[in-house]
């Protein structure tokens, strides 16, 4: 079988929120990154090619069908992790 097969209400592409690398520091996390960094549009094929690059399903924060509900999540996950970052 060469194609997908959606069941009802799946969409073919959809919107994730990745969790931030460990490796950026609180200047990069604060003045640099953007939610396009962690929030994306994809689809099953893309994400399963990206787990095979090494993306690990811990990495994967959120699922969205709406651009703007992901965009928002984005952003507070980004406080979030600035938060953390800010004291070292």
């Amino acid at each position: 079988m060469e194609e997908i097969v959606y069941g009802e209400g799946i969409p073919q592409e959809f919107w994730v929120v990745a969790k931030p690398s460990d490796a950026w520091d609180y200047d990069f996390l604060s003045n640099y990154l953007e939610t396009s960094d962690i929030c994306y549009r994809t689809c099953h094929r893309t994400l399963i090619a990206q787990a095979l690059g090494g993306f690990r399903p811990e990495e994967l924060l959120g699922v969205f069908r709406e651009e703007k509900k992901a965009q928002q999540f984005a952003r507070s996950v980004l406080k979030k992790y600035i938060a953390m970052r800010q004291g070292g």
